[in-house]
Protein backbone atom coordinates (compact mmCIF):
# COMPACT_ATOMS: atom_id res chain seq x y z
CA UNK A 1 0.00 0.00 0.00
CA UNK A 2 2.84 2.39 0.70
CA UNK A 3 4.59 1.51 -2.53
CA UNK A 4 1.96 2.68 -4.84
CA UNK A 5 1.33 5.78 -2.59
CA UNK A 6 5.07 6.77 -2.85
CA UNK A 7 4.54 5.72 -6.68
CA UNK A 8 1.70 7.87 -7.17
CA UNK A 9 3.58 11.01 -5.15
CA UNK A 10 6.44 10.33 -7.74
CA UNK A 11 4.49 10.82 -10.63
CA UNK A 12 2.12 13.73 -9.22
CA UNK A 13 5.39 16.04 -7.84
CA UNK A 14 6.91 16.19 -11.29
CA UNK A 15 3.48 17.51 -12.88
CA UNK A 16 3.12 19.78 -9.62
CA UNK A 17 6.59 21.49 -10.34
CA UNK A 18 5.57 21.62 -13.75
CA UNK A 19 2.82 23.80 -13.28
CA UNK A 20 4.52 25.77 -10.59
CA UNK A 21 6.90 26.69 -13.56
CA UNK A 22 4.36 27.59 -16.07
CA UNK A 23 3.02 30.14 -13.52
CA UNK A 24 6.69 31.65 -13.62
CA UNK A 25 6.67 35.22 -15.57
CA UNK A 26 9.40 34.38 -18.86
CA UNK A 27 11.12 36.84 -20.28
CA UNK A 28 9.88 38.02 -24.37
CA UNK A 29 11.91 36.10 -26.97
CA UNK A 30 14.07 38.35 -28.44
CA UNK A 31 13.77 39.60 -32.13
CA UNK A 32 16.27 38.08 -34.59
CA UNK A 33 17.26 40.80 -37.14
CA UNK A 34 17.96 37.72 -40.14
CA UNK A 35 14.28 36.19 -39.37
CA UNK A 36 12.90 39.90 -39.12
CA UNK A 37 14.15 40.98 -42.18
CA UNK A 38 13.78 37.49 -43.95
CA UNK A 39 9.99 38.45 -45.72
CA UNK A 40 11.69 41.62 -46.99
CA UNK A 41 14.47 39.23 -49.05
CA UNK A 42 11.63 37.07 -50.05
CA UNK A 43 8.86 40.35 -51.02
CA UNK A 44 11.74 42.34 -53.17
CA UNK A 45 13.84 38.91 -54.05
CA UNK A 46 16.91 40.03 -52.75
CA UNK A 47 19.80 38.18 -53.49
CA UNK A 48 24.46 39.06 -53.77
CA UNK A 49 23.77 40.30 -57.13
CA UNK A 50 21.16 42.69 -56.37
CA UNK A 51 21.45 44.00 -52.78
CA UNK A 52 24.00 44.71 -50.10
CA UNK A 53 23.77 45.86 -46.79
CA UNK A 54 25.29 47.11 -43.13
CA UNK A 55 24.30 47.46 -39.69
CA UNK A 56 25.96 48.88 -36.42
CA UNK A 57 24.24 49.43 -33.21
CA UNK A 58 25.88 52.43 -31.49
CA UNK A 59 24.41 50.71 -28.31
CA UNK A 60 26.24 47.94 -27.58
CA UNK A 61 28.34 47.08 -30.97
CA UNK A 62 26.10 44.38 -33.01
CA UNK A 63 26.47 44.17 -36.44
CA UNK A 64 24.55 42.65 -38.86
CA UNK A 65 26.13 41.78 -42.65
CA UNK A 66 25.05 40.89 -46.22
CA UNK A 67 27.19 40.77 -48.85
CA UNK A 68 28.86 43.86 -47.06
CA UNK A 69 32.17 43.49 -48.69
CA UNK A 70 30.79 43.76 -52.85
CA UNK A 71 31.15 46.50 -54.55
CA UNK A 72 28.57 48.50 -55.54
CA UNK A 73 28.24 52.23 -57.93
CA UNK A 74 27.26 53.99 -55.18
CA UNK A 75 26.68 57.32 -57.31
CA UNK A 76 26.45 60.46 -55.06
CA UNK A 77 27.35 58.61 -51.80
CA UNK A 78 30.85 59.81 -52.28
CA UNK A 79 29.77 63.34 -51.35
CA UNK A 80 29.62 61.68 -47.65
CA UNK A 81 33.78 61.76 -47.21
CA UNK A 82 33.92 64.78 -49.46
CA UNK A 83 31.97 66.99 -47.52
CA UNK A 84 33.81 65.46 -44.48
CA UNK A 85 37.24 66.49 -45.60
CA UNK A 86 35.87 69.97 -46.13
CA UNK A 87 34.61 70.07 -42.24
CA UNK A 88 37.64 68.50 -40.96
CA UNK A 89 39.67 71.54 -43.06
CA UNK A 90 37.13 73.86 -41.18
CA UNK A 91 37.94 72.90 -37.75
CA UNK A 92 41.70 72.46 -38.09
CA UNK A 93 41.42 76.64 -39.52
CA UNK A 94 42.98 75.72 -42.63
CA UNK A 95 40.01 76.86 -44.51
CA UNK A 96 36.97 78.91 -43.51
CA UNK A 97 32.81 78.69 -44.76
CA UNK A 98 33.43 82.06 -46.37
CA UNK A 99 36.29 80.40 -48.75
CA UNK A 100 35.25 80.36 -52.46
CA UNK A 101 34.94 76.96 -54.28
CA UNK A 102 34.25 77.39 -57.80
CA UNK A 103 32.48 81.01 -57.16
CA UNK A 104 30.30 80.10 -54.39
CA UNK A 105 31.22 80.45 -50.33
CA UNK A 106 32.36 76.80 -48.97
CA UNK A 107 29.41 76.58 -46.63
CA UNK A 108 26.66 76.78 -49.61
CA UNK A 109 28.38 74.37 -51.34
CA UNK A 110 28.29 72.06 -48.41
CA UNK A 111 24.51 72.35 -48.52
CA UNK A 112 24.15 72.23 -51.92
CA UNK A 113 26.34 68.71 -52.28
CA UNK A 114 24.25 67.08 -49.14
CA UNK A 115 21.21 68.59 -49.37
CA UNK A 116 20.41 68.88 -53.15
CA UNK A 117 23.16 66.43 -54.06
CA UNK A 118 24.51 69.11 -56.77
CA UNK A 119 26.94 67.35 -58.72
CA UNK A 120 28.53 70.14 -60.62
CA UNK A 121 29.78 71.93 -56.96
CA UNK A 122 30.26 68.88 -55.62
CA UNK A 123 32.91 67.54 -58.51
CA UNK A 124 34.45 70.83 -57.74
CA UNK A 125 34.95 70.04 -54.30
CA UNK A 126 36.58 67.50 -55.98
CA UNK A 127 38.59 69.27 -58.30
CA UNK A 128 39.77 71.24 -55.03
CA UNK A 129 40.74 68.52 -52.86
CA UNK A 130 42.70 67.21 -55.99
CA UNK A 131 41.38 63.90 -57.27
CA UNK A 132 38.78 61.44 -57.24
CA UNK A 133 41.34 58.98 -56.45
CA UNK A 134 42.40 61.06 -53.66
CA UNK A 135 39.02 61.10 -52.15
CA UNK A 136 39.04 57.36 -52.57
CA UNK A 137 42.29 57.16 -50.29
CA UNK A 138 40.73 59.49 -47.62
CA UNK A 139 37.46 57.44 -47.67
CA UNK A 140 39.49 54.79 -46.93
CA UNK A 141 41.09 56.58 -43.54
CA UNK A 142 37.93 57.30 -42.52
CA UNK A 143 36.87 53.53 -42.48
CA UNK A 144 39.40 52.55 -40.90
CA UNK A 145 40.73 49.82 -43.57
CA UNK A 146 44.28 49.69 -46.03
CA UNK A 147 45.03 49.77 -49.35
CA UNK A 148 45.36 45.85 -49.08
CA UNK A 149 42.18 45.42 -47.29
CA UNK A 150 40.49 47.48 -49.80
CA UNK A 151 41.61 45.49 -52.65
CA UNK A 152 42.69 45.86 -55.99
CA UNK A 153 38.87 46.64 -57.63
CA UNK A 154 38.45 49.18 -55.32
CA UNK A 155 40.30 52.65 -56.68
CA UNK A 156 38.73 51.85 -60.40
CA UNK A 157 35.72 51.71 -59.14
CA UNK A 158 33.10 54.20 -58.35
CA UNK A 159 31.72 53.60 -55.13
CA UNK A 160 32.29 51.79 -52.09
CA UNK A 161 31.37 48.47 -50.42
CA UNK A 162 28.54 48.50 -47.44
CA UNK A 163 30.89 47.80 -44.63
CA UNK A 164 33.52 50.59 -45.86
CA UNK A 165 30.12 53.00 -45.88
CA UNK A 166 29.22 52.21 -41.96
CA UNK A 167 33.38 52.88 -41.05
CA UNK A 168 33.06 56.17 -42.31
CA UNK A 169 29.39 56.84 -40.88
CA UNK A 170 31.33 55.66 -37.53
CA UNK A 171 33.86 57.87 -38.20
CA UNK A 172 31.32 61.13 -38.62
CA UNK A 173 29.06 59.78 -35.76
CA UNK A 174 32.51 59.65 -33.14
CA UNK A 175 33.25 63.36 -33.82
CA UNK A 176 30.08 65.51 -33.42
CA UNK A 177 32.01 68.49 -32.90
CA UNK A 178 34.01 68.31 -36.20
CA UNK A 179 30.66 67.59 -38.05
CA UNK A 180 27.19 69.16 -36.61
CA UNK A 181 26.70 71.04 -39.65
CA UNK A 182 27.14 68.44 -41.93
CA UNK A 183 24.96 66.53 -39.31
CA UNK A 184 22.25 68.95 -39.36
CA UNK A 185 22.11 69.17 -43.20
CA UNK A 186 21.72 65.47 -43.81
CA UNK A 187 19.07 65.20 -41.41
CA UNK A 188 17.14 67.66 -44.01
CA UNK A 189 17.94 65.59 -46.95
CA UNK A 190 15.55 63.30 -48.71
CA UNK A 191 12.72 64.66 -46.37
CA UNK A 192 9.87 61.39 -46.34
CA UNK A 193 11.79 59.27 -48.67
CA UNK A 194 14.13 56.12 -48.60
CA UNK A 195 15.21 55.78 -44.66
CA UNK A 196 12.25 58.24 -43.89
CA UNK A 197 9.84 56.54 -46.12
CA UNK A 198 8.59 54.24 -43.43
CA UNK A 199 6.76 55.20 -39.93
CA UNK A 200 10.29 55.82 -38.26
CA UNK A 201 9.72 58.83 -36.27
CA UNK A 202 13.32 59.40 -34.90
CA UNK A 203 15.70 61.79 -36.30
CA UNK A 204 17.96 60.18 -39.63
CA UNK A 205 20.74 61.67 -41.11
CA UNK A 206 20.79 60.43 -44.07
CA UNK A 207 23.14 60.58 -47.93
CA UNK A 208 21.26 58.95 -50.96
CA UNK A 209 23.04 58.10 -54.59
CA UNK A 210 21.27 56.91 -57.58
CA UNK A 211 22.74 55.98 -61.03
CA UNK A 212 20.70 54.94 -64.14
CA UNK A 213 22.37 52.71 -66.13
CA UNK A 214 21.99 52.53 -70.19
CA UNK A 215 19.73 49.26 -69.87
CA UNK A 216 17.52 51.26 -67.48
CA UNK A 217 18.46 49.55 -64.48
CA UNK A 218 18.95 51.39 -61.57
CA UNK A 219 21.65 51.61 -58.67
CA UNK A 220 19.99 53.05 -55.58
CA UNK A 221 21.67 53.82 -52.57
CA UNK A 222 21.53 55.63 -48.79
CA UNK A 223 23.63 55.54 -45.71
CA UNK A 224 22.67 57.18 -42.42
CA UNK A 225 22.25 57.34 -39.23
CA UNK A 226 18.72 56.96 -37.05
CA UNK A 227 18.73 58.56 -33.65
CA UNK A 228 16.87 55.67 -31.61
CA UNK A 229 17.80 56.51 -28.17
CA UNK A 230 21.00 55.32 -28.25
CA UNK A 231 21.50 55.34 -32.53
CA UNK A 232 22.91 53.22 -35.49
CA UNK A 233 24.15 52.83 -38.43
CA UNK A 234 22.77 51.61 -41.79
CA UNK A 235 23.60 51.35 -45.53
CA UNK A 236 22.06 49.70 -48.41
CA UNK A 237 22.47 49.37 -51.71
CA UNK A 238 20.47 48.02 -53.96
CA UNK A 239 21.03 47.38 -57.80
CA UNK A 240 17.50 46.98 -60.35
CA UNK A 241 15.20 45.96 -56.99
CA UNK A 242 11.83 47.80 -57.91
CA UNK A 243 10.30 50.28 -55.13
CA UNK A 244 14.00 50.58 -53.48
CA UNK A 245 13.04 53.65 -51.62
CA UNK A 246 10.34 51.90 -50.24
CA UNK A 247 12.16 48.86 -49.18
CA UNK A 248 15.08 50.93 -47.01
CA UNK A 249 11.72 52.47 -45.45
CA UNK A 250 10.72 48.93 -44.26
CA UNK A 251 14.13 47.88 -43.28
CA UNK A 252 14.68 50.79 -41.40
CA UNK A 253 11.49 50.17 -39.14
CA UNK A 254 12.77 46.70 -38.86
CA UNK A 255 16.18 48.02 -37.44
CA UNK A 256 14.16 50.75 -35.00
CA UNK A 257 11.72 47.71 -33.93
CA UNK A 258 14.84 45.89 -32.76
CA UNK A 259 17.18 48.59 -31.46
CA UNK A 260 13.82 49.45 -29.43
CA UNK A 261 13.47 46.18 -28.13
CA UNK A 262 17.11 45.90 -26.98
CA UNK A 263 17.56 49.48 -25.66
CA UNK A 264 14.34 48.98 -23.00
CA UNK A 265 15.47 48.76 -19.97
CA UNK A 266 14.57 45.47 -18.20
CA UNK A 267 11.41 45.54 -15.88
CA UNK A 268 12.11 45.39 -12.48
CA UNK A 269 11.47 41.68 -10.66
CA UNK A 270 8.32 41.95 -8.10
CA UNK A 271 9.67 41.54 -4.71
CA UNK A 272 9.74 38.55 -3.17
CA UNK A 273 7.26 39.28 0.16
CA UNK A 274 9.54 38.03 3.69
CA UNK A 275 8.07 35.10 5.56
CA UNK A 276 8.56 35.18 9.10
CA UNK A 277 8.37 32.56 11.56
CA UNK A 278 6.54 32.73 14.36
CA UNK A 279 7.54 33.76 17.45
CA UNK A 280 9.28 31.23 19.08
CA UNK A 281 10.44 29.51 16.18
CA UNK A 282 14.20 28.95 15.11
CA UNK A 283 15.64 28.37 12.10
CA UNK A 284 16.34 24.66 12.97
CA UNK A 285 12.93 24.21 13.57
CA UNK A 286 11.53 25.73 10.71
CA UNK A 287 13.75 24.22 8.47
CA UNK A 288 12.53 20.67 10.00
CA UNK A 289 8.69 22.03 9.31
CA UNK A 290 9.77 22.98 5.44
CA UNK A 291 11.39 19.53 5.01
CA UNK A 292 8.20 17.69 6.41
CA UNK A 293 6.07 19.44 4.36
CA UNK A 294 7.66 18.99 1.40
CA UNK A 295 7.93 15.00 1.72
CA UNK A 296 4.51 14.95 2.89
CA UNK A 297 3.10 16.28 -0.65
CA UNK A 298 5.75 13.99 -2.20
CA UNK A 299 3.79 10.50 -0.78
CA UNK A 300 0.11 12.24 -1.43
Amino acid sequence: MNRVKAGRGRRLLPAFLLIFALLLPCPAAALDLEEELGPLFEEYRLTENNFAMGFRSMHDGTEYWYNADKLFETASLYKLPLNMYFYELEAAGELSPEDKVAGIELSRCHELSLVNSNNEISMAMVDRLGSYAELKRIALGYCGMSEEEAGPDYYPSVGFTARMMVGILQYLYDRPETFAEQIALMKTAQPDEYLRSGSCEYEIAQKSGAKVYDDGILNVCIAGIVYTDEPFLVAIYTHGVGGAGELMGKICDVLVEYEEERQAPEPSPEPTPEVSPAPGTDLKELLCLTLRMALRLAFI
